[in-house]
């Protein structure tokens, strides 16, 4: 009971109250831990971890997430998450192939258990990898993700699956189309009140201006972004790095 009130409190965006509720949560269940189910402990866990993740404390995170997986009888969806997690510090960390090697190995557990959700989350993940390093296959992963996402009717992983798609596309030159599936992620964020998801379509839109050289539309997208990313108060790793492009663009 105690955890569906914090994840309420996480989904509506109170990050930092979720963050330490379930730090206090985890230790008040380490205290009864030989009675607490280990599916229990794990997701409080790994909602904590996936926070300390968003906020860019990374190797906390990668310290708690490797904890974890060295749980006992952990389930295979607590595995595959804690997997994704682990991949997306690597990604972030701009270890692309690291994260490809671990998005892959759980692409593999996801296909051999028919876990069509965790297929079509890693889809994305793998789309969102390789749209820097390999836009046209980037592009193929896109393709999988769209289909299936469309499928099971999951808006957030669309939005997720079109900002990668968007960042291909400008990687690969096609600037109007960037903007196109850009646009699409944007939608799909509104629609389903997925913030983060609209920070990172801005992010790509932002590229999109830079790269066409449309100065008003790059400024009036980089304070849409600044507005929300302060408002949010996780992802700043994000907008330092846009902040440096920025003050080099404006040098």
């Amino acid at each position: 009971y105690r955890y569906f009130v914090i994840q309420n409190i996480h989904l509506q965006g109170h990050y930092d109250e979720a963050m330490n509720s379930y730090n206090e949560l985890i230790s008040k269940m380490n205290l009864l831990k030989h009675i607490v189910p280990v599916h229990t402990y794990t997701t409080v866990s790994m909602k904590y971890a996936d926070l300390m993740f968003l906020k860019g404390r990374f190797s906390d995170s990668l310290k708690y997430v490797e904890e974890l997986l060295s749980e006992p009888d952990i389930s295979t969806a607590d595995l595959l998450e804690l997997m994704r997690i682990k991949g997306h510090i690597a990604r972030f960390n701009q270890k692309y192939n690291d994260a490809g090697i671990i998005y892959t190995a759980a692409l593999k557990i996801a296909e051999d258990n028919s876990l069509n959700s965790f297929i079509g989350k890693l889809y994305v993940n793998l789309a969102e990898t390789l749209c820097v390093t390999d836009p046209g296959k980037a592009l193929e992963w896109f393709s999988k993700a769209k289909e299936l996402n469309e499928l099971l009717e999951n808006r957030i992983e669309l939005c997720k699956a079109y900002t990668a798609a968007s960042v291909a596309y400008t990687n690969l030159g096609d600037y109007t189309e960037s903007a196109r599936y850009a646009g699409k992620a944007k939608e799909y964020a509104d629609i389903t009140g997925y913030r983060s998801g609209k920070a990172f379509a801005l992010i790509a839109l932002y590229y999109v201006y830079t790269k066409t050289n449309d100065a008003q539309s790059r400024k009036d997208t980089y304070n849409e972004l600044n507005t929300l990313i302060n408002d949010l108060d996780v992802y700043r790793f994000l907008l330092d790095r846009v902040n440096a492009y920025e003050a080099e663009i404006n040098d």
